[in-house]
C-alpha cells in the first residue's frame, strides 16, 4: 500500500532496534495491522488522520453510552473502486475519519450533538460539560453549603435543650431540666393570682422576646399588692361561708325537725375541707350529710367562686379591684342581698386581725352584688343563681318580679363563671399565652383605640391565634402572630370574627363594637405590625431600647483573619507571608538583617 513502508532484515544486523508496544492504526481497507519486534510491516498513519483521530478521540471520550446517535444522514461514506468504504465525511463538523467505529462514536459526541442542535434540530438536550471557571465556582460554593452546615450542626448542638423544652410545653415529655428541682420563677406565686413568666433554664434568643419579658415584669404586680388582695378575698370567702352557715341555722326553726346540737358536738361533725377559693374553683358552703339541693332545707348560699382577672391570673400593677360571685338556691333576691350587706360586717370582723383594717360592706342593688372594700382593695361580691336562665314565669318558687334582682346582672355573672372554667381549661395551658393577654391588657389601658376591645374579646383573640400555631411560641413570636391576625382584617365587620365558645348559639365575642372601632383597632395593629417588623418593638411596648447582648465567642465560631499588608502586590505569595506582623517581629527582622 502507498502509506506503509517495508523494512529490510540487512538494517538489522548493522543497527539493533528496540521493539516497542504494539499499535493498532486504522488503514483504508478496514483491516488492523500490527507491529512487533519481529514483524516485517509497520503501519503509520497520515498526519492528517492523526490529527482527526485525536480530535475525535477527544470528543468521543466524553460520549455518554445512553445517549442515542444522531445526524446519520449528515455523514457521507467515501468508497474505492471495489466498492468498499475507505472513509467518512461529517458535513456538520467537517471532519474526516476511516473506521465504522468512529462513525458510530462520532455520532454520539458532544461535538457532534451541539452542531446537529444548531444546524438541525434545536430543541435537542445536549449536557454542556462546563468549564474550568464554572467548576470552580461550584466547588467554592460546595466548600461554602459545608462549612454552614458545619455551623448551624455546631449551634444546634450548642442549643440542644430547646427541643426539648418545646416537647415538655406541649406534653408527653419530662421537664428538660431533668429529674432535679424545679428553677424558681422569677416572681413569687400566690395561689389565684397566675404563674408570672421567669427564666426557666435559659435567657430568650431574639430582641423580641427579651423587650416583651422586660416589659411583662415592669407591668406584673408586687408581691405586696398581691398579698394584700389574696387576704382580703380570702377574709370575704369565709366571711360568706360564716354567713351562709347562720342562715342555715336561722332557717331550721322555722321547719320543726332541728336537734339542738351541742358545741362540742359541733366541732366535732365539721367536714375537713378547703378554707377558700384559692385553687379558682368552687368553694362550696355546703356540708356533709345535708339535705339535697333541690329539698326544703337547702341552703340561701351555696357556694363562691373567683372570676375575672382573680380567676385568669391576668391582674396587673395597680389593678385592685377584683370579683367575686355567689351562687343561690333560688333566684337571688334583693331582701337576700340586703341581709348579705348587713350582716357580713360582723363575719368579717371576727376574721380580721389586730393591725389589719377594717372592712367597708356597701349595698349595690343596681348592680346586684355588695361591694367589700378594705381602702386599698374592692372585692364585688355578685348574687345569681342557675334558675336566672329560665322564663321569668318558671322556677320552683315564684316570687314578685319587683324583689329578684336584676335579671341580665344574674345573667352576666352566670357568664363570667363560665368564661373563668373555659381560661383554666384552654388558655392557661399554652405557653405564653398569659404573658401577651397581660401585655395586651396594658396596651389596651394606653392606647385610645384598643380600649372598645372587650377583655374576654382579647383573651380569646390571643388563645385563639396561639392555638392555630400549632406549636408553642415564645413570646416575642406570640406578640407578632396576633398583630399579624388583627392586622389581616380578623375583627372587621365582614370578617371572621370571634366566636363565643361559652355559648350555645352564634354569638360574636366582640359584640356591638362599631365598624369605625374595628377599622381603627385594624389600622392600629398594621402599624404596630411594622414597627415589629423593623425592630422597634419597644415603641409598641412603649419603653426605652434594651441595650444589646455581648455574645461571647464560641467555640463554633471561626477566628478572625489578619489583614494584609499594603506591601504585598505580589498574587501568588504564599500562605502566611505578606500577614501584618507584630512591632517586636518587625524589628527582630530589622536587626538580623543589619546583623548580616
Amino acid at each position: 500500500m502507498s502509506n506503509e513502508r517495508k523494512f529490510d532484515f540487512s538494517d538489522l544486523s548493522a543497527k539493533k532496534t528496540v521493539a516497542g508496544a504494539p499499535k493498532i492504526a486504522f488503514v483504508a481497507s478496514g483491516g488492523l495491522s500490527t507491529v512487533a519486534g519481529t514483524s516485517t510491516k509497520q503501519a503509520i498513519p497520515a498526519q492528517g488522520e492523526k490529527d482527526k483521530e485525536g480530535s475525535d478521540k477527544d470528543d468521543d471520550a466524553d460520549a455518554e453510552p445512553e445517549v442515542q446517535p444522531v445526524g446519520q444522514d449528515y455523514i457521507e461514506e467515501i468508497r474505492g473502486d471495489d466498492g468498499k468504504a475507505l472513509s467518512f465525511n461529517c458535513k456538520l463538523c467537517d471532519c474526516k475519519f476511516n473506521d465504522p467505529n468512529a462513525k458510530e462514536m462520532h455520532m454520539k459526541g458532544r461535538r457532534h450533538r451541539l452542531q446537529y442542535k444548531k444546524k438541525v434540530q434545536p430543541d435537542l438536550e445536549v449536557k454542556v460539560k462546563p468549564s474550568m471557571h464554572q467548576r470552580k465556582l461550584a466547588e467554592a460554593k460546595a466548600q461554602r453549603m459545608m462549612v454552614r452546615d458545619e455551623m448551624w450542626a455546631r449551634r444546634r448542638m450548642h442549643d440542644g435543650m430547646e427541643e426539648e423544652e418545646r416537647m415538655y410545653w406541649e406534653g408527653g415529655m419530662e421537664p428538660w431540666w431533668g429529674r432535679g428541682p424545679v428553677p424558681p420563677p422569677m416572681h413569687h406565686h400566690h395561689h389565684g393570682m397566675g404563674m408570672p413568666y421567669g427564666p426557666v433554664g435559659r435567657r430568650p434568643e431574639t430582641s423580641d422576646d427579651r423587650h416583651v419579658l422586660a416589659k411583662h415584669a415592669e407591668i406584673y404586680p408586687a408581691d405586696q399588692q398581691l398579698q394584700e388582695i389574696q387576704r382580703a378575698v380570702s377574709h370575704t370567702e369565709k366571711a360568706l361561708k360564716s354567713l351562709s352557715d347562720a342562715l342555715a341555722e336561722q332557717a331550721k326553726p322555722k321547719q320543726g325537725a332541728a336537734k339542738p346540737i351541742k358545741p362540742e358536738d359541733k366541732k366535732d361533725d365539721k367536714p375537713e375541707g378547703k378554707e377558700d377559693g384559692r385553687d379558682n374553683q368552687l368553694f362550696s358552703f355546703v356540708c356533709e350529710g345535708e339535705g339535697g339541693a333541690a329539698g326544703p332545707g337547702a341552703r340561701a348560699l351555696k357556694g363562691v367562686m373567683r372570676v375575672g382577672l382573680l380567676a385568669k391570673g391576668l391582674l396587673l400593677k395597680g389593678d385592685r379591684d377584683v370579683r367575686l360571685v355567689v351562687l343561690c338556691h333560688d333566684r337571688p333576691t334583693v331582701t337576700l342581698l340586703k341581709r348579705v350587706a348587713t350582716d357580713l360586717p360582723a363575719h368579717l370582723a371576727r376574721l380580721k386581725a389586730g393591725d389589719e383594717p377594717k372592712y367597708k360592706v356597701e349595698l349595690l342593688a343596681a348592680e346586684g352584688a355588695v361591694s367589700v372594700s378594705d381602702g386599698a382593695v374592692s372585692v364585688l361580691v355578685s348574687l345569681t343563681s342557675a334558675v336566672m336562665r329560665e322564663p321569668q314565669d318558671g322556677g320552683d318558687i315564684k316570687r314578685d318580679d319587683k324583689d329578684v334582682l336584676p335579671r341580665q346582672k344574674c345573667l352576666d355573672a352566670l357568664a363570667a363563671l363560665r368564661h373563668a372554667k373555659w381560661f383554666q381549661a384552654r388558655a392557661a395551658t399554652l405557653q405564653s399565652c398569659v404573658i401577651i393577654i397581660r401585655i395586651m391588657r396594658d396596651l389596651c389601658r394606653r392606647i385610645p383605640n384598643w380600649t372598645p376591645l372587650n377583655p374576654y374579646a382579647m383573651e380569646l383573640l390571643v388563645a385563639g391565634v396561639m392555638q392555630s400555631a400549632g406549636a408553642a411560641l415564645s413570646p416575642g413570636e406570640a406578640l407578632r402572630r396576633v398583630m399579624e391576625a388583627v392586622a389581616g382584617g380578623l375583627l372587621l365587620e365582614h370578617g371572621p370574627g370571634l366566636r363565643d365558645p361559652c355559648e350555645k348559639d352564634l354569638i360574636d365575642a366582640l359584640g356591638n363594637l362599631p365598624p369605625q372601632k374595628r377599622e381603627d383597632l385594624t389600622a392600629s395593629a398594621q402599624q404596630f405590625l411594622r414597627q415589629i417588623a423593623f425592630r422597634q418593638i419597644h415603641k409598641v411596648l412603649d419603653m426605652e431600647p434594651l441595650p444589646k447582648l455581648k455574645h461571647a465567642t464560641g467555640a463554633w465560631k471561626f477566628p478572625r483573619k489578619r489583614r494584609r499588608s499594603n506591601t504585598d502586590t505580589e498574587p501568588d505569595t504564599p500562605n502566611g507571608e505578606g500577614k501584618v506582623v507584630k512591632t517586636e517581629e518587625k524589628m527582630d527582622a530589622s536587626e538580623n538583617q543589619a546583623k548580616k
